[in-house]
């Protein structure tokens, strides 16, 4: 997937190890949040646009319902993003 590099920058930027959209989307799939990757996947949940999330999401195959089931259950309550919320209201 090519991602854009500003967008790249935002979810790395407190890190040394790049996280690639590939892994990115293999940890959404599989629910985790590896301790290591913990700012990356905050960052990406509040900081990237949504419709950067949106596009991450349909070139990389995660279904709605998977992105929100995740957000729900490890970002919303320590890093809630309204707008997120918003997209994602209807999941099923």
């Amino acid at each position: 997937m090519t991602v854009n590099p500003a967008r790249k920058s935002v979810i790395n930027a407190q890190t040394k190890n790049h996280l690639k959209a590939e892994e990115l989307a293999k940890i959404i799939g599989a629910m985790r949040l590896p301790p290591e990757r913990t700012g990356q996947i905050f960052n990406f949940f509040t900081d990237v646009p949504v419709q950067d999330i949106d596009r991450f999401a349909a070139v990389l195959g995660i279904a709605d319902i998977v992105l929100k089931r995740y957000y729900e259950e490890f970002i919303k309550d320590v890093n809630p993003n309204q707008e997120l919320e918003e997209m994602l209201r209807y999941a099923q």
